[in-house]
């Protein structure tokens, strides 16, 4: 990698002198502009787009983000991609017993730099400026590893530089100071864009509970982690209740097929029929600064039984219901019913019998269900145009239809 300002990396910030074994610092990075690398490609697998931020790595995040309010500095967006790299390196630190930026294998030879690893996750900042940093340290308490960043002026400089717009912390367990952190920012524009609508909003009764998913979208140019999404009993707006905790989803992913996830709400019948209008809004407290504001709430009437009602009348087969579109181009509805306690699976092949992923394996109460397929397979990956069949199977039982998918 060529960096263009040279001396710009500051890497001569004297190290915090602690006793041998209980706590570490390394000089921070810091590059305000750099020419991008040749593409890397990181897979599928490695999870970046739909991790999963730990207690202690949120718990980080807010801290670093209370001191920047402090200092005047506008907070930092979580970013996955840059969480990823940073967990893979508090790993690799562990695992290969090094203490470094550079990546090192297990003979301690440096085969990428901090840079390079964020661009391997598929981070790319914006240039200009492009800016890009890292702080890492070991320590077994969280409090004293963000005590040590702010009393080193380096790592205090990276943790409220207001260049940086994201942050991505990897916290692991192990290595000679108990724990080893992580902490990668980036620069890069932010553009947001949440939605829902009225179709994304299904719902499931089992025994006295109606289970409620909403799909939300990102049709925007920046990934959102984590999105919080709010259930309400009637109109927000016109004295709507919530109908529970906010619900938390990890990541919400853009593209061209941009990948809608799901946030799920429980609620309570008490027993009664009826039906209730069911609002979901999506980042109810405006974390997210958005294109189009006009499109985070959507609203369904749904209807309920009451359980005696539904213990008389369950469906009276196990059936695969004709799903919604078919032929399909981005996603389907798909429904069934289930007339007993049973054990439930859904999954679906192509045409030579290949199983292209599972969808639902777990046992299910009397019932009719929903959910929708977004045409991805065990990988994560779009399948391709052609014909597919659902399998639905309880063991005894097993009902298949066709779906035709369009690209």
């Amino acid at each position: 990698m060529k960096f263009l300002k040279a001396g710009v990396i500051l890497l001569t910030f004297t190290s915090v002198g602690l006793a041998a074994g209980t706590a570490a610092l390394v000089p921070p990075v810091f590059v305000e502009s750099y020419e991008s690398p040749s593409p890397l490609y990181a897979p599928s697998e490695l999870g970046y787009e739909r991790i999963i931020v730990t207690e202690e790595e949120e718990q980080l995040f807010n801290m670093i983000n209370e001191q920047r309010a402090k200092e005047g500095a506008d907070p930092l967006h979580w970013n996955n991609q840059l969480a990823s790299a940073a967990r893979f390196h508090s790993q690799e630190m562990i695992d290969n017993d090094y203490f470094d930026h550079d990546s090192k294998d297990k003979n301690g030879v440096s085969y990428e730099n901090a840079f390079e690893r964020i661009a391997r996750f598929n981070y790319e900042p914006d240039v200009p400026p492009g800016a890009i940093g890292e702080n890492i340290g070991g320590t077994q308490i969280l409090e004293h590893m963000m005590q040590l960043w702010l009393d080193s002026p380096g790592h205090h400089a990276n943790m409220v530089n207001t260049m940086f717009t994201e942050i991505g912390i990897g916290i692991r367990v192990g290595g000679p100071y108990g724990k080893m952190f992580t902490t990668d920012f980036g620069y890069r524009s932010l553009e947001y864009d949440l939605a829902i609508s009225s179709g994304d909003i299904l719902s499931t009764q089992v025994g006295s509970k109606l289970l409620i998913t909403a799909l939300v979208h990102n049709p925007g140019v920046t990934h959102t982690y984590p999105v919080m999404v709010r259930f309400y009993e009637g109109d927000p707006e016109g004295g709507g209740q919530p109908m529970g905790p906010d619900a938390k989803v990890p990541a919400i992913i853009i593209g061209d097929d941009y990948r809608p996830d799901t946030a799920k709400m429980e609620w309570s019948t008490s027993g009664n029929s009826g039906e209730v209008e069911i609002y979901v809004v999506v980042d109810p407290d405006d974390k997210f600064e958005e294109s189009n504001e006009n499109n985070n709430i959507a609203s369904r009437v749904v209807s309920y039984t009451g359980v005696a009602e539904e213990i008389a009348s369950p469906p009276t087969a196990f059936e695969l219901y004709e799903c919604t579109p078919n032929p399909m181009t981005q996603r389907a509805r798909i429904s069934y019913s289930v007339p007993e306690p049973m054990p439930v699976r859904l999954q679906v092949y192509d045409v030579t019998g290949r199983s292209v992923v599972k969808l639902v394996d777990e046992k299910h109460l009397p019932g009719t269900y929903e959910l929708i397929w977004d045409g991805r397979d065990n990988s994560g990956n779009m399948v391709g145009a052609g014909v597919y069949l659902l399998c639905l199977d309880n063991g005894r039982q097993t009902n298949t239809l066709s779906l035709v998918v369009i690209r």
